[in-house]
């Protein structure tokens, strides 16, 4: 990976560590053309970011908090899943490390979190002004991606199994999308379900 495109995605190493206070997105902001996000990508000087709200429910407990929505030039060109146009990665604090309703981690390569490894987390489809990544269900348990319902020591952490992110990107920089999956938790934790609405504006 070049110097340039390293530099572009180091910023989301401490991603997951910065809390945004946005106010929410009207239907009326992104009644605008659509772009597509790899022509966003092609054209960034900087890594494009966008500052979101996320709200929805994480095994059926409400939540809407501030995240931080990337995308990134493909990181991994040698995969078992198919090189992707472009990475997406959705962060909203560290689930991992300090549980709470709704925390995820939610992107197409592990570089979104500073892994060397770059590991191909799913699968990437761009069609218009819409991208929507997909996980591999073959890699979901190395827990990269996962999130929280709840707080605390015992919260359990669940990985996603099935599902997908769906973020359409306007021209005046406004993005909006969904994020529905299922996620395990493994013995004593089982199965929760993942819904969320997804709706901010460009930050670079």
């Amino acid at each position: 990976m070049s110097a340039r495109i390293r530099r572009r995605v180091l910023p989301l190493c401490v991603a997951a560590l910065v809390s945004v206070a946005i106010g929410s997105t009207t239907t009326a902001e992104a009644a605008t053309t659509t772009v597509s996000p790899v022509t966003i990508v092609k054209k960034a000087r900087k890594l494009p970011v966008w500052q979101v709200v996320i709200a929805g429910k994480a095994s059926g407990h409400a939540f809407r908090r501030s995240a931080l929505l990337a995308l990134a030039p493909t990181q991994t060109r040698v995969t078992t899943n198919g090189v992707n146009p472009l990475d997406l990665c959705l962060i909203s604090g560290t689930p991992a490390v300090q549980p709470q309703p709704g925390a995820i981690h939610f992107s197409s390569n592990s570089a979104c979190y500073g892994y060397r490894s770059r590991l191909d987390m799913g699968y990437v489809k761009v069609s218009g002004g819409t991208a929507t990544f997909t996980p591999d269900s073959r890699l979901s348990a190395t827990f990269v991606n996962n999130h929280t319902s709840s707080y605390g020591v015992t919260a359990c952490i669940y990985y996603p199994v099935s599902g997908k992110g769906t973020y359409t990107f306007y021209s005046n920089g406004v993005v909006r999308g969904t994020v529905v999956y299922s996620g395990f938790g493994g013995f004593g934790c089982g199965w929760s379900t993942y819904v969320a609405a997804v709706a901010g504006k460009r930050a670079q």
